[in-house]
């Protein structure tokens, strides 16, 4: 710029302008080459440049960290992975050749096995000497195992604690969730706090069966018996029909002395049906009766049909001379449905999987025998309760 143009009263406001320290005295020639040093020597600063597209960066920030976040992810899952192989690899049989046989060795956890049972009881079923061959064979050749007496206070923390309510039972420690085919056979246990519950032939009940709502079919209704033989059936099931001799044989032989009682469990859907009318022929005092009639015909309720229920069980209350409208009205009922559904739900909680299931007290028995051999289990039943039958 041409700073000769301006006089020396300009040139002095040109040089306030940068902050220049000038003095009255100097010549115009001085202020003019003042002035110019001073605009060569200041440099102008530039503006920063706004950003565009904050959005877009924005968006972009956010994908690069979701995608750090899978790799981490996918990360973790794979290393998670490659432990667990490498646990099931530990585990895993070794297979080897030798003197030209094939060889395969199982590295098994030694397990801690604590065996709940009752050494009151002398019956064959309760040796659980053969049980545990059993879980040998089909859980775990490598155990440690403790006989605890239900009856001991032990017994009865250790049935506390690991809500056990059948006999034997097998409580396996933690140790057993290692064994290298435990995913084959985590169906067989049942998990409790920190142990791992199994049941397998269980021969008795730490509950009795409630006969509140059971149908007493002796002379005896003391629900307080010392002996109490009870039957869970199914009106469809033909193994519940053979076994009503052998039920007839114990009326006869206890008479007063037992309370027998029947109970309902369901092995088709039309075993409800049928167990409602029983219930119904019951309170007309025609239930043994009506069962009879009922196991005559149990080949409808096999076809697992509503209307052929309905059908058999209307036709037997005609049979048994039952007012149709007292009939009707009682099948309706939700309080004798209850009753059933009861029934089938205490089935459950006690063991029962299969029918005809007896109860002799707290006694399982399953399977089938004739009366001499029922006796002679009912006899050492006694002998091991130390039960006195009255008259």
């Amino acid at each position: 710029m041409n700073y000769s143009n301006l006089n020396k009263t300009e040139l002095r406001k040109e040089l306030k302008k940068l902050d220049i320290n000038y003095t009255e005295n100097q010549n115009k020639e001085e202020l003019i080459r003042l002035l110019t040093l001073a605009k060569s020597s200041v440099k102008k600063v530039k503006k920063p440049t706004k950003i565009k597209n904050t959005k877009k960066y924005t968006i972009i920030f956010f994908a690069l960290v979701l995608v750090v976040l899978m790799f981490f992810d996918y990360s973790v899952k794979k290393n998670r992975e490659m432990m667990e192989s490498q646990k099931q690899a530990d585990n895993a049989p070794v297979i080897f050749e030798k003197n030209n046989q094939t060889h395969v060795v199982y590295n098994h956890p030694l397990v801690k096995l604590k065996v709940l049972t009752d050494k009151n009881c002398k019956r064959i079923e309760c040796d659980v000497d053969s049980q545990l061959t059993k879980i040998k064979n089909s859980i775990t050749p490598l155990f440690k195992s403790e006989v605890i007496d239900y009856n001991s206070g032990e017994g009865k923390a250790l049935a506390q604690d690991n809500n056990i309510n059948l006999l034997p039972a097998f409580v396996f420690d933690q140790n057993v969730t290692m064994l290298y085919d435990f995913e084959d056979k985590k169906d067989y246990f049942i998990k409790t706090n920190d142990n791992f519950l199994v049941y397998l032939t269980p021969f008795k009940s730490l509950k009795s069966p409630d006969l509140s709502n059971a149908q007493i079919i002796s002379e005896n209704k003391n629900l307080d018996a010392p002996l109490r033989i009870t039957v869970f059936f199914s009106p469809s099931s033909p193994q519940s029909k053979d076994a009503f001799e052998l039920i007839e044989d114990l009326r006869e032989k206890y008479k007063n002395s037992a309370n027998i009682s029947l109970k309902h469990f369901k092995t088709h859907n039309s075993d409800f049906l049928a167990s409602i009318a029983l219930e119904c022929y019951a309170k007309e005092g025609k239930f043994l009766e009506g069962l009879n009639k009922i196991f005559d015909r149990q080949e409808v309720l096999m076809i697992d049909r509503d209307v052929n229920a309905k059908n058999l069980v209307n036709s037997i209350s005609s049979s048994l001379r039952i007012k149709g409208s007292d009939f009707r009205k009682c099948f309706d009922d939700e309080t004798v449905k209850e009753t059933v559904m009861a029934s089938y739900k205490e089935a459950e909680l006690l063991g029962v999987f299969g029918v005809p299931t007896f109860f002799v007290n707290n006694n399982l028995i399953l399977g089938s025998y004739t009366f001499e051999e029922f006796a002679d289990i009912i006899s050492q039943i006694i002998e091991d309760e130390k039960i006195e039958l009255t008259e």
